[in-house]
């Protein structure tokens, strides 16, 4: 049975209607706006009740439900609350994934609202302002779907075959360290990895696995560290062969990880440790400071570039 648009729906996107009213939304895109506008309550707009969990879909692209749990612990204490799921014309779930799931495990009805024309498109800008996708609910979002792009196909393999590493340890494996701007291409769905830099991870993940057993060993920030060992494969001077064996042997003395330049600091140490000929020896953390200079000024440049072109 639909119910006419009432409290219920208001209650459920104060945050959408809060923002329309504010000052700041004259500074969203006109793509943002339009996102905003299919949420915002409206007279024609229908609340309604089912036990046909079956007819809903999941959005293709969609982030995947991380919490139901608290939502089905939530009605067993409190009791079920008429908040309708958001879904588009074909039934597929906007916003609710986690209170369908719980509705449907403890046989409760779903309330739901039907938003025609809602597109993820509109699902990925909403999230972006309110509830702040994950770095990796982008990466499967862009790499599913109808209009997937070949280019996060390729970093969501990645990430599913190296899934025993940080996601920004994969993320920098392919796509390198310099460009600071990565993470923003990433949600804006402006990533570019090609099958050459695809390969090259590849790569590098599989020598970052070959120090896995003893990473694991070491106390501290392990992403850093792991960090600093991809720095180290990327550099010319150090010898990989060298570098591992050295690890491998000395990775006991090496202190609790704190942040990547310290952790460099700690593989220059490992690595020269007994190390012959003594003309064997590098600076390893000369070079990374010297990589850093070169790094800010790339950015520096990448920065100066957008702002004449604004």
């Amino acid at each position: 049975m639909a119910k006419k648009n009432n409290n219920i729906i208001e209650d459920t996107q104060t945050d959408i209607w809060g923002i329309k009213q504010a000052e700041e939304y004259n500074s969203f895109t006109e793509e943002e706006k339009e996102a905003i506008e299919l949420f915002v309550p409206k007279e024609s707009y229908f609340v309604q009740s089912t036990y046909n969990y079956d007819m809903f879909k999941i959005m293709e692209g969609n982030r995947e439900i991380e919490h139901d749990k608290p939502i089905r612990e939530s009605i067993l204490n409190v009791g079920l609350l008429p908040i309708p799921i958001i879904v588009n014309e074909f039934m597929e779930i906007a916003d609710g994934q986690g209170r369908l799931t719980a509705c449907k495990d403890l046989n409760m009805p779903v309330y739901y609202m039907t938003v025609e024309g809602l597109r993820l498109k509109h699902v990925r800008i909403i999230n972006s302002i309110f509830k702040k996708w994950s770095t990796r609910n982008y990466i499967k979002s862009y790499s599913t779907g109808d209009n997937k792009s070949n280019d996060y196909v390729y970093l969501e393999r990645l990430l599913t075959k190296y899934g025993s590493f940080f996601t920004n340890d994969v993320i920098y494996s392919a796509c390198g360290m310099k460009d600071a701007t990565t993470p923003k291409k990433i949600r804006d769905g402006n990533l570019k990895l090609d099958t050459y830099r695809y390969n090259d991870a590849i790569n590098k993940l599989e020598y970052l696995l070959n120090f896995r057993e003893y990473v694991n060993k070491v106390s501290g920030c392990l992403s850093k560290l792991y960090r600093a060992i991809l720095f180290c494969y990327c550099s010319d001077e150090v010898d990989n062969n060298t570098l591992h064996k050295q690890f491998k042997a000395n990775y006991s003395i090496i202190e609790p990880i704190v942040s990547i330049d310290q952790a460099v600091e700690q593989l220059e140490y490992v690595y020269n440790r007994n190390l012959k000929p003594l003309s064997a020896h590098l600076d390893i953390h000369g070079l990374y400071k010297s990589y850093l200079k070169s790094t800010a000024m790339l950015n520096a440049i990448a920065r100066k570039s957008r702002n004449e072109k604004v």
